[in-house]
């Protein structure tokens, strides 16, 4: 085996760390992301903490020595990103029931917690955007269309407006 995966999970309780290895430096890089992912979609039930990262590191062996195989800026960059997407998917399950209460009781409203709908849904809103300008300072730019996001618009209006015919959408007090 000529790679070796080393994961150094940041979770409460749990050994310090684990190594895998593996016979390529794919194989080897796919278990990284899928352990990354897994710990990220488990982390309430693995006891992740707050404010620590997981470390995943690939090695490759070396004339007998084992040498870390760095990731660029760019690299790290899209790790980033796909780490925050992937926060941003569990949160968004965790968010459509705070959608729902907004729309329920409002969107300032924040009932016994210590933010409103509107401060929990903008925090993610902004960690996603974080993470777009940290890719952007690496040189990997994701600028909108600005016509297909018209193209978008256009269509929620359209089935807006055929949700309006059927009865089941009404316009609302100031007949927007």
């Amino acid at each position: 085996m000529n790679f070796k995966l080393t994961i150094s999970p940041a979770i409460e309780a749990g050994n310090p760390f684990i190594q895998f290895m593996f016979e390529s430096k794919l194989e080897a890089e796919a278990a990284s992301n899928t352990c990354a992912d897994l710990l990220l979609f488990m982390q309430d039930k693995a006891g992740v903490m707050d404010d620590y990262s997981n470390s995943f590191v690939v090695e490759q062996k070396i004339d007998g020595e084992w040498v870390d195989l760095c990731m660029n800026k760019k690299e790290n960059a899209l790790v980033i990103f796909k780490e925050e997407l992937g926060e941003l998917a569990i949160e968004i399950l965790k968010l459509q029931q705070q959608v729902s209460k907004a729309i329920r009781f409002g969107i300032d409203e924040q009932r016994d917690l210590p933010t409103s709908n509107r401060e929990r849904i903008e925090s993610e809103w902004n960690d996603l955007l974080g993470s777009l300008h940290h890719l952007n300072k690496v040189g990997i730019s994701l600028k909108p269309s600005i016509c297909d996001i018209r193209d978008k618009v256009n269509k929620i209006e359209k089935y807006n407006k055929y949700s309006e015919s059927l009865g089941t959408l009404t316009k609302d007090q100031e007949g927007k």
